[in-house]
């Protein structure tokens, strides 16, 4: 039996299979060399160059890892929870109708994802509708007085001319 070359590991003429001698995969001839050689220079027995570069920083201002965007905020909310405020110290009546409009719109945006300040749409609706609740009931009190008014009058001149 004759010995092949160092390196060369392709089958024997006399090698059959589970003689535990393997040929070399794809073909190929010549020494196989280890699958991880290490870093560079440590083949030599020098210890291993600079770690590689950092990646450049990011710019300021520019987008960073991880970073979300918030969810613009829709200013009708603010809005109307401004003129909800409002509409208890100036313009009561006009005031709590805007407060109503901009809430009602501001809630809009809020459902169809646009804005993410549900609560001052919320509390400007519920301001805006308490002041004209409270100014059409003022209203309301205010004109049946007004008829009680008269109508007491009118009853205390029928007694009198009779």
């Amino acid at each position: 039996m004759s010995m092949p070359p160092p390196g060369d590991l392709s089958p024997a003429p006399d090698d059959h299979p589970g003689s535990g001698h393997r040929p070399a995969p794809y073909g190929r001839t010549g020494p196989i060399s280890q699958p991880y050689q290490g870093p560079p220079g440590a083949a030599q027995g020098m210890p291993p160059g600079p770690p590689p570069a950092a990646p450049p920083p990011v710019p300021y201002g520019g987008p960073q890892y991880g970073y979300v965007m918030p969810m613009p905020q829709n200013e009708l909310g603010l809005w109307s929870l401004v003129t909800g405020i409002l509409s208890w110290v100036v313009c009561p009546l006009v005031l709590g109708v805007v407060a109503i409009v901009t809430g009602h719109a501001g809630m809009k945006a809020v459902r169809e994802g646009k804005a993410n300040n549900a609560g001052a749409a919320t509390a400007g609706l519920i301001l805006g509708w308490l002041n004209v609740a409270m100014v059409a009931g003022g209203l309301l009190l205010w004109l049946i007085f007004g008829v009680a008014m008269v109508g007491v009058a009118g009853l205390g001149s029928l007694l009198s001319a009779g």
